[in-house]
């Protein structure tokens, strides 16, 4: 049973990832045709969906007004402000320069974080 767990976690971890990797080229062919503002707005509407889809499946409780407070702050770093950074930047650059900032973020995260 155990193995079982991690197997099925190390898929959908992999499955994470994969997708993740296609951000930056994805966003890139979408703003040959589309405006950034366009694309961030697709990304936080398909997000929601999906994410309301399982919130309902799973019959999860509404959290409390602290916790959704957090959720909202949180929720607007990683669906709105990301997308819409990432998408304005690619408008100006190519997604290989943009991947390697986006790949130095977590180091820089780590530095700073050591001083708070």
């Amino acid at each position: 049973m155990l193995r079982d767990n991690v197997i099925k976690g190390m898929l959908i971890g992999l499955v994470g990832i994969l997708c993740f990797s296609l951000t930056l080229p994805v966003t890139k062919i979408a703003l040959e045709s589309f405006s950034p503002y366009f694309i961030t707005c697709e990304r936080v509407l398909l997000a929601s969906a999906l994410a309301s889809i399982i919130l309902y499946i799973k019959k999860s409780k509404i959290p409390d007004k602290e916790t959704a407070k957090i959720i909202g702050y949180t929720a607007l770093g990683s669906s709105l402000g990301f997308p819409l950074f990432t998408a304005l930047a690619l408008s100006h650059t190519s997604a290989v320069h943009s991947g390697i900032v986006l790949a130095i973020i977590p180091l820089f995260t780590a530095i700073f974080g050591t001083f708070i």
